[in-house]
């Protein structure tokens, strides 16, 4: 017994059983009438020569390249007939629309949100510019980090890129607080985000770890009086998804503002801004003063 034979007989018919057997918005349909077509054809083919070749075993007047070709022959008959009604089978119902396989992903509007190109699009906020003018000098080599000082008192903040430590890809942006809780002692790190649709819902997601965070150490923003804040939970934890809405009025633009403001460790990564689709029933916040 040819063992190709008895595969083909085998695989052909497993293989069209499950071209049926799977749901139609699972497989896509050229791919559904291809296997159809080859594993029916495949089945039909070592049925046929089982058969042909016993015929021929028994001395009756029938070749064995004549069975092999008629059980190609057949084989592509019946595999055209499994296509044909795979066609038809994943043909969409009326009045339902054809499923996808690949929904459209929202765009992120932030820029090297996972900090893969070092801190390049960070640090273009309103108080970086304020910095870039001219207003704090000693501030310039911080950039892209900022720091809340006061006349000759420093705050104790930096931040830097940490290539050790990273939620997806190599590196992740590392805040590092050792001044004491204070008003205007804080360190920051922003991106501005133009092209906003107006009126419109968004949400900040973004990924971070923590060394003995307090629930009052870390948040981000997108308001310049920074009234409204979404914090990070306190403790000390591993890589952990957290999000922040806001609306966006009539402005075609925000800075995306993370600030540190007591004495901890945060790590910062995966950054991303996207429009929400759904409504969203909150009482709109205004995004600038």
């Amino acid at each position: 017994m040819d063992p190709i034979t008895v595969a083909s007989v085998i695989v052909g018919s497993a293989v069209n059983i499950l071209c049926w057997a799977i749901p139609s918005d699972r497989v896509k349909r050229r791919w559904r009438i291809i296997v159809g077509f080859l594993s029916g054809g495949a089945a039909f083919y070592g049925v046929m020569v089982f058969g042909l070749t016993g015929v021929e075993a028994m001395k009756l007047s029938v070749p064995l390249w004549g069975a092999i070709a008629f059980g190609v022959v057949g084989g592509a008959v019946v595999g055209g007939i499994a296509g044909g009604l795979a066609w038809k089978q994943a043909e969409p119902r009326k009045g339902h629309p054809p499923s996808t396989m690949e929904e459209t992903k929202p765009q992120n509007l932030i820029k090297n949100g996972g900090f893969e190109s070092d801190t390049e699009f960070w640090g273009t906020g309103s108080v970086e510019e304020r910095v870039r003018d001219g207003n704090h000098p000693e501030d310039l080599k911080r950039l892209p980090y900022v720091v809340g000082d006061k006349p000759n008192s420093p705050t104790n903040s930096e931040g830097r890129i940490d290539p050790t430590k990273a939620n997806g890809g190599f590196a992740s942006f590392r805040f590092t607080h050792r001044h004491p809780k204070m008003n205007h002692r804080w360190g920051s790190l922003s991106q501005r985000i133009l092209g906003l649709e107006p009126d419109r819902w968004y949400v900040v997601t973004f990924w971070v770890s923590t060394e003995n965070a307090r629930d009052d150490s870390f948040f981000v923003t997108t308001d310049i009086p920074w009234n409204s804040r979404t914090y990070i939970p306190a403790g000390t934890y591993e890589w952990q998804k957290r999000t922040h809405r806001f609306y966006s009025g009539k402005e075609p633009y925000i800075d995306v503002r993370f600030v540190i403001e007591s004495p901890c460790v945060v790590w910062l990564d995966d950054v991303s801004v996207e429009l929400l689709a759904a409504p969203v029933n909150e009482t709109p916040a205004r995004p600038r003063g």
